[in-house]
Formats: C-alpha cells, sequence, structure tokens
C-alpha cells in the first residue's frame, strides 16, 4: 500500500471516530454555561493580560458509560499584546438530552494552542471506570503542521493532567485529524493523519 493511501485510511478513520455538534447544540450550550460567566474570568494559570472571549465553534461530544452526553469545546483567550491565538477546552454534561448543561473545566492548566474547526477539535473518549481522556491538535507556526495533545482526568473532570504530546516525532510536520477510543478493556486508542 502506498504512502498516500495509507495517509488517507489514516485520516478517515480519524475523522470517522469523532463527533460533531450540531448549531443549535452549540449555541445552547453556550447560553447555558453563560457569557457573563466568562466575560470577566480569566481561566486556570491566566494571567491579567488575558481575557476569555466566546467559544469557537470546534466542538465534538462523546457519551459516557451512564449514558450522559458531553460536549468539548475551545475557548480562545485574548492576550495582550498579540502574540499566537491560545485557548483552553471547556466541557459540559447533560444528562436529559441537552435540556440543561453542567460546565466542567477548563482542561487546561494554563491556556495554549489549541485547533478549533471543523476536522480539528478537542476529542473525547472513556475509560471503563469512568476516566475521561481528551486528544486535541496543537497547531505550530507553519501552516498545516501540529502536535497531537494528551489529557486525562480520572476524578470525573474534576482535573486533569497536565497535556503531553502524543507523537514521537516532534519535527513541524502535519501531526493532525486525531481520534480517540477506547476498548472494553480499558486500552485508549488514539490515531491521527501524518502527512509531510
Amino acid at each position: 500500500m502506498d504512502n498516500k493511501r495509507r495517509q488517507l485510511i489514516g485520516c478517515s478513520a480519524a475523522l470517522a471516530a469523532t463527533v460533531s455538534v450540531p448549531g443549535w447544540a452549540r449555541d445552547s450550550i453556550h447560553d447555558s454555561i453563560g457569557d457573563k460567566a466568562h466575560a470577566n474570568d480569566a481561566p486556570h494559570g491566566a494571567g491579567s493580560a488575558q481575557k476569555a472571549a466566546r467559544p469557537q465553534l470546534g466542538t465534538s461530544a462523546a457519551i459516557d458509560g451512564n449514558g450522559r452526553l458531553w460536549v468539548a469545546q475551545t475557548e480562545a483567550v485574548e492576550q495582550a499584546g498579540g502574540g499566537p491565538a491560545l485557548a483552553n477546552i471547556l466541557l459540559a454534561w447533560s444528562a436529559d438530552g441537552g435540556k440543561s448543561w453542567t460546565k466542567v473545566g477548563p482542561v487546561l492548566a494554563a491556556p495554549e494552542r489549541v485547533e478549533a474547526n471543523g476536522e480539528g477539535r478537542p476529542k473525547l473518549a472513556f475509560g471503563p471506570r469512568g476516566q475521561m481522556y481528551l486528544t486535541y491538535t496543537q497547531p505550530l507556526d507553519q501552516p498545516h503542521t501540529g502536535h497531537i495533545r494528551f489529557a486525562r482526568s480520572t476524578d470525573g473532570g474534576v482535573s486533569f493532567s497536565a497535556p503531553v504530546t502524543v507523537q514521537r516525532d516532534l519535527a513541524a510536520t502535519g501531526h493532525r485529524f486525531d481520534g480517540i477510543v477506547t476498548d472494553r478493556r480499558g486500552r485508549i486508542f488514539v490515531a491521527w493523519c501524518y502527512v509531510l
């Protein structure tokens, strides 16, 4: 099998492992969390030079072992003086089909660059004992390049580990379009597309 075909299959598998939340759900989540909750409060680890902004479109969803619907979305963090755009990741869950939402997070102790678009957005998966796993793409300076990042929670999303880069190759190449799943034994599988 040639490299282009292998890359296409890998990208397709990663994209198939994710679900996107429709616009009405994003609006409902944002409204229930509330603009005022984010207008003046900086995320954990943010200094006074940063302030939170409206959540962006990079949103995904997953259902945990208790049947709750979870969504992960990015929230841009504005920086005084410019610099690369930073973000944090917010979580919310619903046990009533999206009628009401409970906010959890933010995930990152300090904001960093987080991809937030249709293909590149935070992804969620759950372990057999309530563990929560999250992957996302950290874009680099060159276009279409990035690192795949991973964080986990063992307390239902109350706290997360510091994110780590998953792939061994740290070159500025196209590590993108990640997907994450777990099996019944609790093993974690992360797939991504690697494009030179």
